[in-house]
């Protein structure tokens, strides 16, 4: 395949359309997850029935316990903070962590598809070029 061939074009747009569908996927799900989780844990029953438990951390334990447990400092459930306080930087870490797993699995491939001498393009390559 010749750097300015239409299959090599064909190729790149395809793994670039791969690409851009695949950070998609990731970015809707998270937003469908963080919706999920601030329609659960900012109602505000959930919100009660969280300082009720932290209260209860907060007591002291028994001398027989063989843990003593932390108090919790927080007044609202952690994944509630993390999902509407700390979204973008979830977005941020996801995106980076999954261009990696990307770029990882598009190496992978294209020397898969080297090895067994059919190019992305669809070309057949001898193995020793």
């Amino acid at each position: 395949m010749q750097a300015g061939s239409p299959s090599r074009f064909r190729a790149i747009a395809l793994w670039a359309l791969a690409y851009v569908a695949t950070m998609t996927a990731i970015l809707w799900g998270l937003q469908y997850g963080r919706d999920m989780v601030v329609a659960q844990l900012g109602d505000p029953a959930s919100v009660a029935a969280w300082r009720e438990w932290a209260e209860e951390t907060r007591r002291p334990t028994d001398a027989d316990q063989p843990v003593e447990r932390r108090p919790v400092k927080s007044d609202e459930p952690p994944a509630l903070i993390l999902m509407r306080d700390h979204f973008g930087s979830v977005r941020a870490v996801a995106l980076v962590i999954g261009t990696f797993v990307f770029a990882f699995l598009g190496f992978l491939g294209h020397g898969i598809w080297r090895q067994r001498g059919i190019a992305p393009g669809g070309s057949r390559h001898s193995m020793h070029e």
